[in-house]
Formats: C-alpha cells, sequence, structure tokens
C-alpha cells in the first residue's frame, strides 16, 4: 500500500510539473488532434508545429478573434516571424506574395509535397497559369519534368517573368554549346546571328510624341521609356515552354517573323 501511495504521489507532481511547464508543445498539438484529427500527419509537417498550436493560434475557439482561424497575426506577418521577410522582397514579386497569400500555395500544417505546397509542381502553377502553354506536340524538357522553379522564383526575381538569371545566361545553363554567342547558321556576310544586342523586332516597344526643341509648335516622336519594347532573346525565336514545331519554334517559318524576304 505504502508503495502505491508513493506512486500515486510521484505521477500526481509529475502531471503538476507538466502543467505548470509553460512549454506544451507537443503535449499541445496532442490535444487539438482530438477534434483536428488530421492534422501533422502527413509526409512534410511544418516545423512551427513544434513550437505547439497557440504559437500561431492565440485566440482559437473564442467568439471574438482580430484575425481569422484566431492567428496571433495577419497571415503574411504571421509568417515572416519566422521567415526573413527581406527574401520575398525584390525587382519582380510573385502575385500571390505581394496579396500576403502564402496558403494560397503552402499548407500551414502537413504536405505529401516538398515545401509544404498543397499540391506537386507543376500542378499547383497550373493552379492559375493556363495548362494551354504546355499543351504543344514538343514540350521543353524541364517543364515536361514538372520543374517550373528550375527557371522561374517562386516567391521573387530581379529578371522578368520571375526567372532564376535572365533569360540567355539561364538558357546556357543547360545549353552550354550556345555560350559562345555563335548559335544559329551564319546570315549572310559570314556573320552570326545576334542573340542580345539589339532590338527583338516582334517587339519594338512604341514611339510618343513630344515637342520639338528646334521647331517651337511642331512635334517629334521618341521612343517611349514606358514601352520600351524588348531586347532580342533566346525567348525570341524558341517558345520556352511548348511549340507544335520543332526546336521550339513558335512558328514554321520562323525567320519570315523578322526578315520578310523569307
Amino acid at each position: 500500500m505504502r508503495l502505491l501511495k508513493y506512486i500515486f504521489v510521484f505521477l500526481a507532481f509529475t502531471s503538476l510539473i507538466i502543467l505548470l511547464n509553460p512549454d506544451r508543445s507537443f503535449s499541445e498539438v496532442a490535444d487539438c488532434k482530438i477534434c483536428h484529427k488530421f492534422m501533422a500527419n502527413k509526409k512534410y509537417v511544418h516545423t512551427a508545429m513544434q513550437m505547439g498550436c497557440t504559437s500561431c493560434h492565440t485566440e482559437a475557439h473564442q467568439k471574438k478573434q482580430k484575425f481569422p482561424k484566431g492567428l496571433s497575426a495577419a497571415s503574411q506577418d504571421l509568417c515572416y516571424l519566422c521567415h526573413d521577410k527581406s527574401k520575398f522582397a525584390g525587382k519582380n514579386i510573385h502575385m500571390p506574395v505581394v496579396s500576403g497569400m502564402c496558403s494560397s500555395c503552402h499548407d500551414a500544417h502537413d504536405s505529401d509535397a516538398t515545401k509544404l505546397l498543397k499540391q506537386p509542381q507543376p500542378d499547383i502553377c497550373f493552379g492559375c497559369h493556363d495548362r494551354k502553354i504546355v499543351a504543344g506536340k514538343f514540350v521543353h524538357v524541364p517543364v515536361a519534368a514538372g520543374l517550373c522553379t528550375s527557371c522561374h522564383g517562386a516567391h521573387v526575381s530581379e529578371s522578368a517573368a520571375l526567372l532564376s538569371r535572365p533569360i540567355n545566361n539561364l538558357c546556357i545553363t543547360c545549353h552550354k554549346d550556345q555560350a559562345t554567342g555563335r548559335h544559329v547558321v551564319s546570315v549572310p556576310g559570314k556573320k552570326f546571328h545576334p542573340l542580345k544586342g539589339v532590338t527583338d523586332p516582334n517587339f519594338p516597344g512604341k514611339t510618343m510624341k513630344v515637342p520639338d526643341p528646334k521647331n517651337p509648335g511642331k512635334e517629334i516622336e521618341v521612343p517611349d521609356p514606358k514601352n520600351p519594347g524588348k531586347e532580342m532573346s533566346c525567348a525570341s525565336c524558341h517558345n520556352p515552354h511548348s511549340s507544335n514545331f520543332a526546336k521550339l519554334f513558335p512558328s514554321e517559318k520562323r525567320c519570315g517573323r523578322c526578315h520578310k524576304e523569307f
């Protein structure tokens, strides 16, 4: 009897320590899972789950909540408590990031896809981007493999179209033979087709009329700084996603789009 008494006192004391311990993260998650049975059951579990549910949900089950789902802050601000906000700032930012829609792509608790994505690539991307871009007869190898982020940044980039590098530099990471700039057949005069440094004839930009400083009352046309056009690049001749024509040409007579004699 005395032994049972000691055991009872020990268990009671231990339980009291656990209840008074401010770090109750694991028991707390277990308590929440009594009702929320499907949290933290998948292959990848958010690290924040180890900190306990109240690390993010401070007003759970309260009638009046400042933020939805009892969160302690607006969803994006809450994410930045752990994730470095500076890494999501740059010249070009993915629209869901601008809108603070982290949970439109990522599950806050767990996922069977890496990075806690709600779906694996490319399905997660096609939630917004039209699947028709990969519907061509010929599909670019990284696109066919569902490797969208091998070329595009998911959050932010200093390059257009959220590319991880300027487009020509990005292409030669795989197409190394073209790094010399001697790509395409020799054109008349034994010159090689330019890859950059010239304006893409398909996107020449626009002009605008401004007063002629030399002739008062008259106007002249100058390049519109808001519509400068595009520099020629690999994508001027090749569709980076898919095409119905060999070598990912966007049309059958590709040269004829610029060179009318073809």
